[in-house]
Formats: C-alpha cells, sequence, structure tokens
C-alpha cells in the first residue's frame, strides 16, 4: 500500500523494506535462558518468548541448518538502520491479548488535531535509563523486537497438531491468507518449538516461484530434502546420538540408492545425496537447488528411458523420492516441512506432496503448506489435493488442521505499535487514534502496517524526542499525506523507486533470474548487458546510506547495498560455497522489483537476458539455469530470425528432456510445444532431426499428462512422412498406442500395433480361422523347442539387437493388451508364441523372461500341461536372475507365482515371492504389476490361511501404491475380511466410499458394466456361501456360473477355492435334497478336482479329500465319510489351511447331528469354532451359536439333545466353559465368562423336567 501522498520533510534516506519471516539472532540466544520442555499450551512466559529478536534474520527458504539459532517469529522491517546495537537488552514482558475485535477498515478515525505527545516510558525496566537511552539512539522503532501479534490461536493450533506428530501422528496443515498476512511468520513458531523440545526433531522449508508452475519442478521440496540432509550431516561432529544417526542414514542410503539410476537423478535434485552415497566432503560441491537438474541429462539408462512407458519412468522417481523420505523420517522425531507458496507450485510437486503425506510408512511427520488464499485457482492442482483431502484423510489415516490468517483487528494493530514505540500495554497512551488510523490505511495487514509505521519514520512524521524521552505526532499531518495503495507490491515498487535507475534495472534483472540467485551468474550478465553503458555514469550513482553518508555504487558493492536496504539476503550454504548467492527477503520485495518496468519493456528486459545468459555461461552452470533460460526467452518479445529460433527450439528441447528425466511430465510438454512452436514452417525438411526429437518428447509427456487430442495430432504428422524410417517413428507410435489401450478405443490400439509389426515384417492373419491355424501350428513347434529348453541353452543366447528388441517390446504389450478382449483374444498366444520364437532365434532381450512366463500361462490355462508350465516358469526366473532384467521381474514374478508355479508348489512358499515383486515394481517403477503382486500376494494369503485381521490391515497398508483399477477388485476381498471379522463399522481404504455394510451384490451392482470384476465378485461370494453355509444360494450360484471363472481366467490360482467352495455347496444340497442336478454338478466338480491333484498340485490334496468325504455322506457310506473329513481336517491344518479345517470339521459335526451323535458333534463344532477363531473368523464363530436362522443353529441344537440326555453332564459344562459373546453397543467380538441365554434356559428347563 501507497501510505504518502507527498513529501513530508527531509527523508531519512532508503531503508530496508519489511517481510514477513523467521527471525534468527544467535547473539541473544543467550539472553532467553534455559529451554525448558514447553507445554502443550501457551502460556505467558511461552508468550513472551515468542516475541524474540528479528534482525538478521534468513527467509524460510534459506539452506542454513534449521537447528542452529534460538528462532522468533514475527513481523519486522528487517532494516539495518532499524537494528538494536544492542543485542543483550531483556527481552520484553507483555502479555499478549487473545481478544479479536471485528475489522472495520471504514471505519472514521477520531483526529485530534494538535500534535501528540507520548507519555515518558516506564521506568520499571531492568536496564538502567542510559541504556535505554543508547539502545533508542541506534533502533529508533523497535522493529527488531516484534513478536507475534494477534496470533496466539492459530499458535496454539499449531503446537497441538505438532505435538500429535510427535505422537507418531502425520499431520497436513493448510495455512492461507493474502500476501503479508504473517503465514510464514507463523509456520517458523513450530521451529523453535521443536528445537525446545528436544534435539531429535527437524524444521526444514522449502519455497515455490511464479516459475515454478512451467519451469524447475520440485524445487520447494528439494530445497527442503537438502536443508534435512544438512542436519543429519552436520551431527557427524555432534554428540553420539547425532553421529550413530548420520552413519544409519548414510549407511541406508548407500544401500537403497548405491546401485539404482534413480539414485543419480535425486542426486542431481538435491545434491547433498551425492555426499553420502560418493563419500564427499561437505565442501566439495557448492552447487545449490538453483543447479537443479544439471547432471540429469547424463542420466539415462536403457531400461528405464525409450524403452520403457512414462508411468514407470515417473513411478521409479515417485518410489526413489518416497524411500528417501522414509530414511531421513525413521532418523528425524519429529521432521516438520514447510512448503511456502504453493500456489506456485508445480503439478509434479503437488502429485509428489500427496505420495509422501498418504505414505503410512511415514509417522512423526507434520508438512505445513502456505499459500495465499486469494491468487489458488480452482483448477490449480493444489486446490484440487485442498477438496480431496477429507476423504484421502480417512483412506490413509493422516490428520489436517485448517488455519486461515485473516487481518489484524484494531486492538492488534494498535498492540503492533505499542511493541514498536516500547511502550508498556499495562498504561495509558494516546496512540489509539494513530493505531486506528494505520488500521484504516493498511486493513490491519500485518506487513502493510508495519511498513506504515516504518514509512511514518523515514519520513519524520514519527520522531522520538530526546529531550522530552517520548515519540511525537502529528496525526493530523499523517492524515493529510498518506494514503492507502492497491497491493503491497505497488508499496516495494515505490520503495525502491527512490533508487537511482541504474539500481532499479539490476534490481529488475536479478528479480527475473527467480527467487534465489547465485552472484557469478548475476554479474556474468550484467558485465554483458551493460559494456555499452558510460562507466562514468554508473561510477557517479551515490546514493545516502543507512549511516547518513553519502555511498558510490558500483558493479563491486550494489548487492551488499541492496542487502544494506533490506530488498535482498545472503543464502547461507553449509557446504563451503564460495559463490555468493542471494535470495529475495519476501515474495512481494521481489514482485514489486519486477514492476519497476512497464510491461514491454520489461519483456525486451527478459528477452535480453535470456540471451545473455545463453551467450556468457558454459559447462554446468549454463546447464544449470537451462529451465530460467527457456522462460525468460519465451516471456520475451517474439524473434524472427530464423537462426535464433532454432536455437530456442534447442534450448526448449533441452529443458522438456530434464523434466521428462524427473518425471515432470506435464511440464515437459509445455517446453516440448514452445519448441515446436519456434520450428520453421519447412521443419521436416530443414531440421528433421530436430523435429522429430521435439515430436517425440512432445508425444511422449502428452501422453502422460493425458492428451490424447495432442498425442493423435503428432502421430498424424509423424506418421505421413514416408521419408523418417520406422525405427525413427516407433516411440511416437507407441505413445498412441498407448493413449489408444488406456481409454475406451483399446481395439484401436490393438489394431495400430498390429499394423506396425506388419509393417516390421511380423504379420497376423486376418480371420479367425487363419489366427487358430496359426496358433496351433505356431504352437506345437514352440511347444517341442520348450520341452528340450535347459538353463544352460538359456545361457548361451546372445544378447538381441536394438531393433529385435522394439519388436518384443510391441508383441509383449499387444498379448497383455489381448488378454482381456474378446474380439482380439486369439491374438493373445500368438503373439507371445512369436515373442517365443524371436527370442530362440535372434537373442534375449529385457522381454524374455516374461515373454516366457506368458509362454507357460498358455501352456498351464489353455492347454492345461501344468508341468511344461511350470517349467517355463523355472526358467523364466532364472532367466531373470542370470540377466538382472530388473524393469520386467514385477511382471515376470506376478506371472511366474499367480498362474504356474501355485499350481506345482505349497501357496505359502509363493507368499515371499509377491512381495518381492511387489518391491521391485516399485524400485522399476511397474506400478500396474506392482500392485497386482500386492493383489495375488492377497488374495493367496486369503487362500492359504493368513489371519484375516493381518490380511484386513495389508489392504490398508497397500491401499495408497494400488492402480485404482487393482484397487478396485480387491476392494470385494476387504469387504469379505470385515464381514468375517464382525467389523461393520469402517470405511474400505481401497476406493474410500465403500461401507462395511455393503453387501458384495451391491458392490456388484455398482461395476457391473465390468464382467472381469462381476465374474470375481461371483467367485468370492462362492466361498461366502461356503463358509457360512449359505449353501442353497451358492448351489444356484454354481449351476449358473459353471466354470466361467476357470474359463475366462486360465490358471489364475483363484479357480482353486472358488471350484472348492462350489462344490462343497453343490454337495451341501445334494446331501440334503437328493436332487440330480445338484449331483451332476457336483461330481463335475469334484473330477477337476481330482484332476488336478493327479496334475501334481499340492494346494487341492484336503479339497480333493473333503469332496471324497461329501461324496461318501451322499452315498450312504457314513463311517467312511467320517474318516475322509478326519483326513481332509488333518491334511489343511498341516498345510496351514486353517479355514478349511474348520469347514471339515463343521461339515464332520453337522453330518454326525444328523446321525443323532451329540456328543462327537459337540466335539468337532468346538474344534470348528476354535479354528474359526484362530483365523479370525469371530462373525463365523458366533454364527454357530446363532439363534435366529434355523439352518445356522447346528451347535445350538447339539445341546439341546446334550441337555436332554444328560443333564448333568451338560451343566457342568456350561458352567466352565468360557463362551464368546457380542453386541456391546459397538459390533465388536468380546470373549467373556458368559453363556449364550437359550443354552441356560434349555439347561433350566432340562433340568425342572428332571427333577
Amino acid at each position: 500500500m501507497k501510505f504518502l501522498k507527498r513529501s513530508g520533510g527531509s527523508s531519512r534516506g532508503v531503508t530496508k523494506s519489511t517481510r514477513e519471516d523467521i527471525g534468527t539472532q544467535p547473539s541473544l540466544d543467550r539472553s532467553l535462558g534455559p529451554k525448558a520442555r514447553l507445554p502443550s499450551t501457551i502460556t505467558s512466559s511461552e508468550r513472551t518468548s515468542n516475541r524474540s529478536i528479528l534482525s538478521g534474520s534468513k527467509n524460510l527458504g534459506s539452506q542454513s541448518s534449521i537447528l542452529d539459532a534460538t528462532t522468533g517469529v514475527g513481523m519486522t522491517a528487517s532494516s539495518s538502520l532499524l537494528r538494536s546495537s544492542n543485542s543483550s537488552e531483556p527481552k520484553r514482558t507483555a502479555s499478549v491479548r487473545r481478544s479479536f475485535i471485528p475489522v472495520n477498515g471504514s471505519a472514521d478515525v477520531a483526529v485530534d488535531s494538535s500534535i501528540v505527545k507520548a507519555a515518558p516510558l516506564r521506568n520499571s525496566r531492568t536496564i538502567d535509563r542510559q541504556s535505554k537511552y543508547n539502545a533508542f539512539m541506534s533502533s529508533k522503532l523497535r522493529f527488531d523486537m516484534l513478536g507475534l501479534v494477534g496470533r496466539i490461536e492459530e499458535q496454539q493450533v499449531l503446537f497441538e497438531a505438532l505435538d500429535r506428530a510427535y505422537n507418531g501422528s502425520r499431520e497436513l496443515i493448510f495455512i492461507s491468507g493474502e500476501s503479508g498476512a504473517g503465514k510464514t511468520a507463523l509456520a517458523g513458531c513450530l521451529k523453535k518449538r521443536i528445537k525446545l523440545k528436544n534435539d531429535e526433531g527437524a524444521f526444514v522449508s522449502g519455497k515455490f516461484n511464479p516459475e515454478d508452475q512451467t519451469g524447475v519442478p520440485y524445487r520447494a521440496i528439494a530445497h527442503a530434502c537438502s536443508q534435512i540432509l544438512q542436519v543429519i550431516y552436520l551431527g557427524r561432529t555432534g554428540s553420539e546420538k547425532h553421529k550413530e544417526r548420520f552413519v544409519a542414514v548414510k549407511t541406508e542410503i548407500k544401500e537403497k540408492f548405491g546401485d539404482i539410476n534413480e539414485g543419480k537423478v535425486l542426486g542431481a535434485l538435491i545434491p547433498e545425496l551425492n555426499h553420502m552415497l560418493y563419500d564427499r566432503s561437505a565442501s566439495d560441491n557448492s552447487d545449490d537447488v538453483s543447479s537443479i537438474g544439471s547432471s540429469v541429462n547424463s542420466i539415462h539408462e536403457q531400461e528405464s528411458g525409450h524403452l520403457l512407458g512414462n508411468e514407470q519412468q515417473k513411478a521409479r522417481f515417485t518410489h526413489a523420492f518416497r524411500t528417501f523420505f522414509q530414511i531421513v523420517n525413521a532418523a528425524i522425531h519429529p521432521l516438520c516441512v514447510v512448503l511456502d507458496d504453493m500456489h506456485w507450485s508445480d503439478s509434479a510437486s503437488v502429485e509428489l506432496l500427496e505420495t509422501l503425506i498418504t505414505d503410512i510408512s511415514n509417522s512423526d511427520m507434520a508438512v505445513v503448506c502456505l499459500y495465499r488464499s486469494n491468487e489458488l485457482d480452482d483448477l490449480h492442482p493444489f486446490s484440487q489435493l485442498i477438496r480431496e483431502v477429507e476423504k484421502k484423510k480417512r483412506v490413509h489415516g493422516f490428520q489436517t488442521t485448517d488455519l486461515a490468517m485473516e487481518n489484524l483487528n484494531v486492538s492488534h494493530v494498535h498492540e503492533l505499535l505499542l511493541e514498536l514505540l516500547n511502550y508498556d500495554h499495562n498504561e495509558s497512551y494516546p496512540t489509539l487514534p494513530l493505531a486506528e488510523l494505520c488500521h484504516k490505511r493498511t486493513l490491519g495487514n500485518p506487513l502493510y502496517a508495519v511498513s506504515f509505521f516504518r514509512q511514518l519514520f523515514d519520513e519524520n512524521m514519527l520522531n522520538f524526542d530526546l529531550g522530552k524521552n517520548c515519540w511525537t505526532w502529528d496525526i493530523e499531518q499523517i492524515l493529510s499525506q498518506t494514503f492507502a495503495m492497491k497491493n503491497v507490491v505497488e508499496l516495494m515498487t515505490y520503495e525502491m523507486a527512490k533508487l537511482p535507475a541504474i539500481l532499479q534495472r539490476r534490481l529488475c534483472i536479478a528479480a527475473c533470474l527467480g527467487n534465489s540467485f547465485h552472484e557469478s551468474v548475476l554479474n556474468a550478465v550484467l558485465e554483458k548487458m551493460e559494456e555499452k553503458e558510460d562507466s562514468s555514469m554508473i561510477a557517479a550513482e551515490t546514493v545516502t546510506g543507512h549511516n547518513g553518508d553519502e555511498e558510490k555504487i558500483t558493479l563491486e558493492n550494489w548487492l551488499s547495498f541492496s542487502e544494506s536496504c533490506g530488498f535482498l539476503e545472503q543464502q547461507v550454504i553449509s557446504r563451503g560455497a564460495q559463490a555468493k548467492s542471494y535470495q529475495w527477503i519476501h515474495d512481494s520485495v521481489r514482485e514489486g522489483a519486477l514492476a519497476l518496468l512497464p510491461r514491454d519493456t520489461l519483456s525486451e528486459l527478459k528477452g535480453q537476458l535470456g540471451r545473455q545468459l545463453y551467450k556468457s555461461l558454459s559447462g554446468e552452470e549454463l546447464e544449470s539455469v537451462t529451465f530460467m533460460m527457456a522462460n525468460l526467452l519465451h516471456d520475451g518479445p517474439a524473434t524472427t530470425d530464423k537462426a535464433e529460433r532454432i536455437v530456442f527450439a534447442r534450448i526448449n528441447l533441452e529443458a522438456a528432456q530434464k523434466a521428462t528425466h524427473v518425471s515432470a511430465f506435464s511440464t515437459a510438454a509445455q517446453y516440448a510445444t514452445r519448441g515446436i512452436d519456434l520450428l520453421p514452417v519447412e521443419k521436416w525438411e530443414t531440421h528433421v532431426d530436430l523435429t522429430l526429437e521435439l515430436y517425440t518428447i512432445a508425444a511422449i509427456t502428452e501422453d502422460k499428462a493425458g492428451l490424447r487430442e495432442s498425442v493423435d495430432a503428432r502421430y498424424q504428422e509423424v506418421a505421413a512422412r514416408d521419408d523418417i524410417p520406422l525405427a525413427s517413428k516407433l516411440e511416437i507410435y507407441v505413445s498412441q498406442i498407448r493413449s489408444l489401450c488406456a481409454t475406451t478405443d483399446r481395439n484401436d490400439g490393438i489394431e495400430l500395433t498390429m499394423a506396425v509389426l506388419e509393417q516390421q515384417g511380423i504379420k497376423f492373419p486376418k480371420t479367425t480361422a487363419g489366427r487358430m491355424f496359426s496358433t496351433i501350428n505356431l504352437l506345437l513347434k514352440v511347444k517341442k523347442k520348450c520341452r528340450e529348453l535347459t538353463v544352460t541353452d538359456l545361457a548361451q543366447l546372445p544378447e538381441m539387437e536394438y531393433a529385435d528388441i522394439l519388436k518384443m517390446k510391441l508383441l509383449h504389450h499387444l498379448a497383455i493388451y489381448c488378454y482381456a478382449s474378446e474380439q482380439y483374444g486369439i491374438i493373445m498366444p500368438l503373439a507371445v508364441l512369436t515373442s517365443a520364437s524371436l527370442s530362440f532365434k535372434h537373442g534375449v532381450s529385457m522381454f524374455a523372461p516374461p515373454n516366457l512366463a506368458t509362454l507357460g500361462v498358455v501352456f498351464a490355462g489353455v492347454m492345461h500341461d501344468y508341468q511344461l508350465g511350470g517349467k517355463m516358469g523355472y526358467l523364466a526366473m532364472n532367466l531373470l536372475e542370470q540377466r538382472n532384467f530388473g524393469s520386467t521381474a514385477s511382471y515376470t514374478i506376478f506371472t511366474v507365482y499367480q498362474f504356474l508355479r501355485c499350481w506345482l508348489d505349497p501357496l505359502s512358499s509363493c507368499q515371499p515371492q509377491y512381495m518381492r515383486g511387489y518391491e521391485c515394481g516399485l524400485v522399476y517403477g511397474d506400478t500396474e504389476f506392482s500392485s497386482f503382486n500386492v493383489f495375488a500376494y492377497i488374495t493367496s494369503g486369503f487362500q492359504a490361511g493368513r489371519p484375516l485381521n493381518q490380511l484386513e490391515s495389508d489392504c490398508r497398508i497397500y491401499a495408497p501404491q494400488l492402480r485404482p483399477h487393482i484397487a478396485r477388485y480387491l476392494s470385494p476381498y476387504w469387504l469379505a475380511f470385515v464381514k468375517l471379522i464382525g467389523c461393520e463399522e469402517q470405511t474400505d481404504p481401497l476406493l474410500g466410499d465403500t461401507e462395511a455394510t455393503m453387501s458384495l451384490d451391491d458392490l456388484a451392482e455398482r461395476h457391473k458394466d465390468m464382467e472381469a470384476f462381476e465374474l470375481s465378485v461371483a467367485a468370492l461370494h462362492s466361498r461366502l456361501h461356503a463358509i457360512f453355509g449359505d449353501h442353497e444360494a451358492g448351489a444356484e450360484l454354481a449351476i449358473e456360473r459353471g466354470d466361467d471363472f476357470e474359463k475366462k481366467n486360465p490358471a489364475l490360482h483363484i479357480a482353486m477355492p472358488e471350484t472348492f467352495a462350489r462344490g462343497v455347496s453343490l454337495y451341501a444340497m445334494a446331501i440334503k435334497t437328493r436332487h440330480g442336478k445338484y449331483k451332476r454338478h457336483a461330481r463335475k466338480v469334484h473330477t477337476t478336482i481330482k484332476k488336478w491333484r493327479k496334475a501334481g498340485n499340492p494346494n487341492v490334496i484336503g479339497y480333493e479329500k473333503m469332496l471324497d468325504a461329501e461324496e461318501a455322506v451322499l452315498k450312504g457310506k457314513f463311517e467312511a465319510a467320517c474318516s475322509l473329513y478326519h483326513s481332509a481336517k488333518v491334511i489343511s491344518s498341516r498345510s496351514g489351511l486353517v479355514q478349511e479345517a474348520a469347514l471339515a470339521a463343521e461339515r464332520c459335526g453337522e453330518m454326525l447331528l444328523q446321525r443323532d451323535s451329540p456328543s462327537d458333534s459337540k466335539a468337532l463344532l468346538e474344534e470348528a469354532v476354535k479354528l474359526y477363531r484362530i483365523w479370525g473368523a469371530d462373525a463365523k464363530a458366533e454364527q454357530l451359536f446363532s439363534t435366529g436362522t434355523a439352518t445356522h443353529s447346528s451347535i445350538q441344537q447339539c445341546f439341546m439333545l446334550l441337555c436332554e440326555r444328560d443333564v448333568k453332564t451338560t451343566s457342568s459344562y456350561l458352567m466352565q466353559r468360557p463362551l464368546y459373546a457380542t453386541n456391546d453397543g459397538d459390533g465388536t467380538m468380546h470373549a467373556c465368562q458368559a453363556v449364550p441365554m437359550f443354552l441356560w434356559s434349555q439347561a433350566s428347563k432340562t433340568t425342572e423336567t428332571s427333577n
């Protein structure tokens, strides 16, 4: 805001501007006394300590160690003119009021036309009058002593959130408000709180710039990570505990990142990471966060580049970042990360922020996001995160806090004035009219208010009378000579406009370089841009310095002069950097510097600056400013020089490549599009290589960004160029195929894939009959080769040539696309067989292991040759180990153990392999099959008898890492788990919109358009019908569906328990009704199970025995049935299939109950209850005691019979056995020494009858 209408007398010269900041003053740390543990509420002494010294402070975005000094919080003018030279002066002891008075910016101010003279300063100070006099002589207004005014309640809320983080919570805190509202200062109060609590926590921060939305990705997060490592690195010379922390973190970082490509990418973003990876000393690298991406171009291995999809590449990077945070989060308690100016954040940073906060591996962590509420677009990714945070926090288990920073009311502005004047709050002074006038001019904005008082002081309208020892002002003069500006940028521009023109221009140039910049970079471009200037004019520029003397501005001292004026400050880089780096005191100061020039002139200046950066810098220094250079050239006026446009296009290409390598695809797409726009009309004739590169990277990144129409346009233009070899156009084709297959146009993508393969010499028949014939013919040849294939043969195969690898890649994806397609399903085995033939003929590649595994699925699922299928799985895993093809490891492991080895090995032995596949997928970015491995781990665990509470917990643990469509398939299993456990009041952690009270039918209806999902739900339905004894519904479903699931999901392990469940329900209804349809279908299932067992499947032996027992019961062979049930129970128990053992005991007990053998039945049913409880199915165990459903009251019937026969035995049993009761109001199962009422009632009746 502009406050002065005209000069009010001689100015005191250029002073430091205001800022919203955290201050550090090491010299004052001793005056604060012992650092006692802070209580959870704010005490009066703590309020006092919050008013610590603010001068000489470093911005939140600085790279200084965040635990090295006591922190004060507040709004400060930050003027060297106003700093106190007496840093040992004791702190104020005034308390901060909690009351909030409504703001009334339009209220009239009562004005006394006389000159107001304030009362003398209070005499109750702990220093003498002379010391106080000397302090005022040097400091004037007490800007350096300002604390947080009017923010006590907000502080309390922040401290409570931090306390929760201390106790293991993950906290996401939003602080919103207009510029100058004090957001940064409020967040900064957490810094001192952490230090006073303990020395294990850390406060780090990062700051976004306006350029980050189309410039450097991850800037603020990378900056915060650098600070984290600086804190840990400093511990190497600290206490033993900190030394141990340093060694532990360094060891784990080397272990996790030493041998993977993503360690180099992270090292480019976070230079401090290289110190730990490569044992460099802290002073070996002087780069700071402005060098982001400087070494990324050299990081590009074959597997993580063009042969992998963008999704994989991004997932690898995200996993690496997540792993890094898990390492440092485990070492720091708590970790507080402040991200400032989120309204300027890039979409990639917002995605990464969401990934970190939803990662349940993190704890003791608080992430504070600051943003300007009036500058956040509804379409911004951060806006979307804010809107969805309530849903996400329920699913992922973190806490949120939302603070809106309002302007100060008149009371708080008055309190601020009293602080500045060093007046006692408890005494009466004639200061309220001045505070009211300030409030009217500034509307209570803290930054504006402080600037208002500082300007009054600068313009001699607020003076300290040394003779009378008091402050004086003429409020009528102030009212007449001040008025409000529109915003704080205009205020800062007004401040800088007092400077000489040459200094204004240099400040503007510095502002164009970003929120922070290297002195060497700035001086390099200034020397070139000012080489034609009159050097004598530069030397002649003088201004009034902070001591009242005139100072000469030179190229050497102008930055330090700007620092003394409060516009800039040096960044403290702990790694021993020789070159200085500067940053702007506040965003508004930089914006004010940019506003010094008219828009057209500023555009021209940016264009000149971009050109000079390109001409003046070289090597790593030039590479470090690629993003900045591209942005400046884009913001500058359009050039018509053809040669220059080509240079600019290449710069945009480099920026797009760097952004792609760190997975910032939206940003990369923007740079690529800019580069294309710079190309001439005849680009395909004159600059074909550059054009193709730009089109390729544009298509790749637009595909990832979901811009399908743009991808299609790139593809159409490139495909029309017959003069370009197919190999050069292949990446464009792959992007188009991905774009099509990711939508409902999957068949179009399949057709395009086959068309591209045909151009490479691989043709597929056009008719179904032709495809069938080709498949059978090729299958016989490949099968013969596979029967003779050995591990030695694979080891001797050469590495495949690049041209053939591209064919393998297309065939690999074609098989995946065709797997779930009805129209092109026959193409899937043909693609797999063609890939195998290529491998046998031309050698192996990264696609060979998944091809061998998929070939095994063809043998096992289509030909039912499980032994040959298992052999191919073994060979695939062996080749994976031999050649270390990590990028396709997750796919290979999932396929081998989900479809092949599960038919030959115990399911329990497959469980660790799924976790291995999950980890490989995360490391190498294959999130699709990483998610599939989690799905297989949980679903096979359900079959293998893992405790249900563990399975339900796994759903919650792995939910954040699952792809949405895979989470959808796992959601019914979570619903089955909670229904078996008996937990009804929970929310689905996978989708977030499924309640535990929902039925599987409701869930299937919600996704009825997905046939595969419907099949999956039907298979799970069959299993639950068998477990809960609803055999009539299970049998009807079995007859309706038949073996559809097995046919449409060949060789999938879920077919085993699904088929067995159908058999149990069918046999139960056959025994009950003697209907022929049930017998016929039951025996068909029985035959299928026998075939599997004969093929060597160890997981169905118990199934076969169980169905043998059911067949014996159906034939009336009850003694044989008892023996078979017992065998099934023993086999299942030994295999760990506790649920199948429980079912065998239950079915046998119910049979004996019908055979009038209640004593034997009782023992078996008790055993079934015990086994169900071991499994965790408390709801099923309780069902056996149910009185509400006639078909589920086996134990009740058993005890009734026993009561009739042996009252004494039964009564004794009831008195001694602890049973289980429910219904305590929350639906949870509880053990107690109680007996269901129906048993007591029955026992009592029987006893009375006998008596």
